[in-house]
């Protein structure tokens, strides 16, 4: 009867740690590559069209990588494009 009281505060510490460790999870896992992404976008807005991303073994962040990578490899297409049709005016 005298540790009775301790059972829900164990219980209430069980379920921070599980919280703790999928918050964790989530943040290694998802935040931590979009982070990653959002840097890389900005180095293309800056003109930077080497920027990359690693893999992801989470599908949708591998699959928006994917695109982010074939968005980037068509916009300096464009660029380069248009930089030999610029030159070419100038002629």
């Amino acid at each position: 009867p005298g540790v009775l009281w301790l059972l829900p505060l164990s219980q209430m510490a069980a379920l921070l740690l599980v919280g703790l460790g999928a918050g964790a999870l989530v943040d290694r896992w998802l935040l931590a590559p979009l982070t990653t992404l959002d840097r890389a976008t900005r180095r293309v807005g800056e003109g930077d069209m080497a920027a990359r991303l690693p893999t992801s073994r989470v599908a949708e962040v591998a699959d928006l990588a994917a695109t982010f990578a074939a968005t980037r490899t068509a916009l300096a297409a464009s660029l380069d494009r248009q930089a030999d049709l610029e030159q070419q005016r100038r002629m």
